[in-house]
């Protein structure tokens, strides 16, 4: 949290001010940062207390290898007191700001939004990795999944690896395809608001619960007319 949020601070700096800033205050920058955007930066429940401004500089302070730690003004210089201590990021070039672990065996990149109806498009380049258009499950699990595996090109749905394609390697940009009919029921329809069922709270957000019988609504699933999913690299 504390690397987005100077990443984002030095960018909005370098993109909105006359004068790029390289070194942002804690109590003026950073903390209010972190705490209007502090869902959109971690799935962790916002603390009851407020400790965590404290433990935002603890950290930046023992990690020096990747922050910069100014505590005070410069002699005869004119910034307040108060705006310290400042931080910054040591590199300053975004580009190198990745995630942050060296080996993960398995990791999810998704988007912000599923997809109901129309066709969409994707394309991405990769390292090593598997994709897929699934839901809330391991790539290619259910039947609400479907993967296509960069080893072998293997497809995966349901749980059940079938020969696709020729395998894709790193360096390459593949292409990524769902076409979704629009003119069936569903599609039309507006979601239920469920304002009639129970109110609970998680993860800071107010929901309205509803059970859900899966093994009844897997049963009635049909196949949709005209809908496809398909991969391919792209030819460079």
């Amino acid at each position: 949290m504390c690397l987005s949020a100077l990443a984002n601070l030095t960018w909005q700096s370098r993109t909105q001010d006359e004068h790029p800033k390289t070194m942002f205050s804690k109590d003026k920058d950073i903390i209010p940062f972190i705490d209007k955007y502090w869902e959109c930066m971690t799935t962790r429940q916002r603390p009851g207390k407020m400790t965590w401004p404290n433990n935002i500089v603890k950290t930046m302070c023992k990690e020096r290898d990747v922050f910069l730690v100014k505590e005070h003004p410069d002699p005869g210089s004119k910034d307040p007191e108060e705006d310290y201590p400042k931080f910054g990021l040591l590199d300053q070039d975004l580009a190198n700001i990745g995630p942050a672990y060296d080996n993960q065996k398995q990791n999810n990149a998704v988007s912000t939004s599923g997809s109901l109806n129309g066709k969409f498009f994707n394309q991405a380049g990769f390292e090593y990795l598997g994709l897929s258009w699934n839901l809330q499950a391991p790539l290619g699990y259910d039947k609400f999944s479907y993967s296509w595996r960069s080893k072998k090109g293997t497809k995966f749905h349901q749980s059940i690896g079938k020969h696709y394609s020729s395998g894709y390697g790193q360096g390459d940009v593949l292409g990524f395809y769902i076409s979704l009919p629009e003119d069936t029921e569903t599609a039309k329809s507006l979601p239920d608001t469920y304002k009639d069922k129970a109110l609970i709270k998680f993860k800071s957000y107010l929901y309205f619960e509803e059970k859900d019988f899966v093994d009844k609504a897997e049963k009635s699933l049909k196949q949709a007319p005209g809908s496809q999913v398909s991969s391919a690299p792209r030819a460079c």
